[in-house]
């Protein structure tokens, strides 16, 4: 594309090392998750899984296949955008970048909150509660962005659930990242992991370190750079 400037740089190091020190300096890392593998790889760790629980820029993982091991075919286009929404800076932060990220491609947003399942008439009362809070967050956002087409989904259950099933009908899906890596987001669980590894669609992630880092930075101050300056361990 005319205008863009493209760098090459041939690393060594571990790749989730060398990811999560380049993300210091970059605004956006893309990375493709090889697949989906089973205990011993999710136990030893892939870039595309743990790279987003410590990166310091958001980072979009695109899937090369399904859980079937069926090749993925990825939209050109963006015209849906599904986001994860909560109550978490690193939640919040997602909502607001998913929403200019659908507005700068024309595209709708469907905002989706998971939240526990209750029966009965209880049940109603909670999923109402939480309507009530998600038309609360969105309501800036439809002011700031007005043409941008917005809905708000409540799911009773499972976020990882909610998310990966709203993969197969969008284009991206966008959620915070709490940090959770290695064996305590393996244990714990984990939205953003659980995500990556079953997604159809790019996941982009907003990671809680990029979070903290803007909400430390003083107004007006410049963001990361375009082009990192390495570690002195770091060969090119």
């Amino acid at each position: 594309q005319q205008g863009v400037e493209a760098v090459t740089l041939i690393v060594t190091g571990d790749p989730s090392s060398v990811f999560v020190e380049l993300s210091r300096n970059y605004n956006l890392i893309v990375i493709g998750n090889r697949g989906k593998g089973g205990l011993a790889e999710r136990l030893l760790g892939t870039t595309s899984s743990s790279l987003p629980a410590y990166a310091y820029c958001p980072i979009v993982v695109v899937p090369y296949t399904d859980d079937d091991g069926n090749l993925m075919h990825l939209n050109n286009t963006i015209s849906r955008v599904a986001v994860g929404a909560d109550e978490s800076m690193w939640g919040m932060k997602a909502l607001e970048i998913a929403a200019g990220f659908a507005d700068g491609w024309g595209a709708e947003l469907d905002v989706i909150s998971a939240v526990p399942h209750v029966q009965g008439a209880d049940g109603d009362d909670v999923e109402a509660a939480y309507l009530d809070d998600l038309e609360h967050r969105v309501q800036p956002l439809q002011k700031r962005y007005p043409s941008l087409r917005i809905t708000k989904t409540v799911v009773p259950g499972n976020a990882v659930a909610a998310l990966t099933k709203a993969s197969r009908d969008h284009d991206v899906v966008v959620v915070g990242s709490r940090g959770r890596g290695g064996f305590t987001g393996l244990i714990l669980g984990s939205t953003s992991q659980g995500l990556i590894q079953h997604a159809v669609s790019p996941v982009y992630v907003v990671p809680r370190k990029y979070v903290e880092a803007e909400e430390s930075r003083p107004s007006g101050e410049p963001g990361p750079y375009k082009h990192p300056t390495l570690p002195t361990n770091h060969t090119v």
